[in-house]
């Protein structure tokens, strides 16, 4: 496929799923969260940047229509830091979802990355950054991070002990 062709095909995308973002508009308006056109254009780039970064190639809508629908209610989120946060998330979506090998679906890594969010993180991008793969994939049973040894975690949420392979 020629460069030129491939780059219209990408843009055509692009357009499509800032058209799908930008519907998000009439839910999220709710919780006092909207996106301008710009802030639109920016989470696209941002997405480019962050697959090209994390080595992942995607094929038709992205995460952030989803990212944005399971995040929007959350109290952490207010409209002065709304698009730096769907950034920042959409970012470590893609770095966690790499990471694990695609072993999570996008839905259940969104709703382990919301749960952590607005619990332990209580809306602290750092935190859940600084989670790691390993907590991420503990937060489920069966995500094997590494063929190594079985480690013996104690689950701080409920005070039981599991064994998981990481």
């Amino acid at each position: 496929m020629d460069a030129q062709l491939s780059t219209h095909i990408i843009q055509a995308l692009a357009v499509k799923d800032c058209e799908l973002v930008s519907q998000c508009n009439q839910e999220t308006s709710k919780y006092g969260l909207t996106l301008t056109d710009k802030e639109i254009t920016q989470l696209q780039v941002q997405r480019f940047e962050a697959l090209k970064s994390s080595g992942r190639v995607e094929f038709g809508q992205g995460i952030l229509r989803p990212l944005i629908m399971k995040f929007c209610d959350s109290q952490f989120i207010h409209k002065s830091n709304y698009a730096e946060t769907l950034a920042a998330l959409q970012e470590m979506f893609y770095y966690f979802k790499t990471e694990s090998g695609d072993y999570l679906s996008d839905n259940e890594l969104l709703t382990i990355m919301k749960s952590i969010f607005d619990g332990a993180a209580q809306g602290s991008l750092e935190y859940l950054n600084s989670m790691g793969l390993e907590t991420i994939c503990r937060a489920i049973k069966g995500c094997d991070v590494d063929e190594g040894d079985d480690e013996v975690y104690e689950d701080e949420e409920y005070g039981e002990e599991d064994e998981y392979d990481v």
